[in-house]
């Protein structure tokens, strides 16, 4: 299986946009045992926002704290996102909590086994992290050589910066088999963009994917419920586009199959 962390020190760089386009991705590409729980694809909501179950017209629940701190089997908490091979282990506030027990009550590597156990028997797990916290540490301290962790950057001086804070975390935790540094909103018109999006690949080369377009038709689509492969809004196909090159990145998909699920 492979585990692909979403995560930036920067709120607001479109982790979660970025998580969800591609845990759905990863489903419609059809992952090996898309049509079962078992080997398909999980998206694990670590963020105390619960903003990957909204994005999929679901509610946020606390499913999070209940695995981690309840003990509660998996089974009562995993929940189908009605869409072939893509299963949703949502969170929302009380992930927070679930954080402040676990710094006091876990260690590191305690986190990181217990993370593994879950997402153990699915091919893949797409893991949504809060801009800070022991979650995001957990997160990335559980990727191993097959593994990838993928940073959003918004092209803004802060953004930047919370590019910097997840290295800095890497450099102390151990490599992850691949890092991809993914620009996101960009806007052509706008020449700080350009201006750092050659900052990152000088700071950073050989781990820049192409930059994400600024498009509304993103926010409006995680507000009715849906994915980026599930509109034909205005403007999608370029953001879809991107995401489909970062995703072969990752694995040999047919990418002919993804395609509008609308």
């Amino acid at each position: 299986m492979t585990i692909i962390t979403v995560a930036s020190q920067k709120g607001g760089v479109w982790k979660t946009s970025t998580a969800v386009a591609l845990a759905h991705g990863l489903a419609n590409a059809g992952a090996p045992g898309g049509g079962s729980p078992l080997g398909a694809t999980l998206l694990c909501d670590l963020d105390p926002q619960g903003h990957a179950a909204i994005s999929l017209g679901q509610d946020p629940e606390p499913g999070i704290f209940d695995f981690f701190v309840t003990g509660a089997p998996l089974t009562n908490l995993i929940r189908s996102t009605r869409r072939d091979g893509l299963y949703l282990l949502p969170g929302n506030s009380r992930t927070k909590t679930a954080e402040t027990v676990l710094r006091h009550e876990s260690s590191l590597a305690e986190l990181t086994a217990k993370l593994k156990s879950l997402v153990e028997p699915y091919a893949f797990a797409v893991l949504d992290t809060a801009a800070t916290g022991l979650l995001q540490e957990m997160a990335i301290a559980a990727l191993g050589p097959q593994d990838v962790l993928i940073i959003p950057a918004q092209l803004e001086a802060l953004g930047l910066d919370g590019v910097a804070g997840v290295m800095q975390m890497v450099r102390r935790l151990g490599k992850p088999g691949r890092i991809i540094i993914l620009p996101t909103g960009y806007d052509s018109r706008i020449k700080e963009h350009e201006t750092n999006f050659i900052s990152l690949h000088q700071a950073y080369p050989g781990l820049i994917t192409h930059a994400v377009p600024r498009r509304a038709a993103v926010a409006e689509a995680a507000g009715y419920g849906r994915t980026v492969w599930e509109t034909n809004a205005r403007g999608i196909k370029d953001v879809t586009g991107i995401y489909a090159h970062v995703l072969n990145l990752i694995g040999d998909f047919n990418l002919e199959a993804l395609t509008c699920q609308k």
